[in-house]
């Protein structure tokens, strides 16, 4: 066993050193090189990384599923009616309802960061989930016409966090001006981000292009009906 001491209080988080041999090569390599005194003492310090994201990573590299509690679950199945209906739930049960995250600025923020540990430890699969709910979380968004606010704050954050020079691009910035970019073809109001247009800078330039994609989409769509 290998132990990691995360976070500001360094909490202790033990995990089998083969664990991630094939889904983290930083982390595998930290903790089976010999060469490397964390590898030969099995303790590493992680006082940059966040405990409830360290939790949710090894949850998933063990299981395969993301999971935290800082997380509220919205399930969604049928009722005798035939209708949907709603509960707060965190487990699935034997009908397997769909399950999904609510929108939130913290839920997006948390799996954001996410997103940030899984690129910084080259951990790919995680990467891709993490990408994956934060576009869920967007596009399922009942309140869409009175977030604006909120969607600004984690563009802007997404972008402080990011880099145009992650391995193969920011997934992450792609995911979210594309969901920008849509949200301004069809929201009746465009503030706060008249602001954004003003400020100039990468976050500018990509959610432009983005927008201009979707109009081009949009038009050709048109021109073929």
């Amino acid at each position: 066993m290998f132990t990691f001491l995360v976070g500001k209080n360094h909490k202790p988080f033990n995990i089998h050193s083969e664990l991630l041999r094939t889904q983290s090569p930083p982390l595998h390599a930290l903790m089976n090189n010999d060469q490397m005194e964390e590898s030969r003492v099995g303790v590493a310090v992680l006082e940059d990384d966040e405990v409830e994201v360290f939790n949710a990573f090894c949850h998933y590299a063990y299981t395969g599923v993301i999971h935290s509690p800082v997380i509220a679950l919205q399930t969604v199945y049928p009722d005798q009616s035939g209708d949907a209906t709603m509960e707060d739930s965190d487990e699935d049960d034997e009908n397997k309802q769909k399950a999904k995250p609510i929108f939130s600025s913290r839920n997006l923020k948390f799996y954001a960061q996410l997103y940030f540990f899984a690129t910084k430890y080259l951990f790919e699969d995680l990467r891709a989930c993490a990408r994956h709910h934060v576009w869920e979380i967007l596009t399922d968004d009942d309140g869409f016409g009175g977030n604006a606010a909120v969607y600004l704050d984690f563009l802007k954050y997404v972008y402080e966090n990011t880099s145009c020079d992650e391995p193969g691009g920011s997934l992450l910035r792609i995911t979210v001006t594309s969901f920008i970019s849509d949200y301004l073809t069809r929201a009746d109001k465009k503030l706060p981000f008249e602001e954004l247009f003003l400020s100039g800078g990468e976050v500018t330039r990509d959610v432009v292009y983005r927008l201009l994609a979707t109009i081009n989409d949009t038009g050709k769509e048109s021109d073929s009906d």
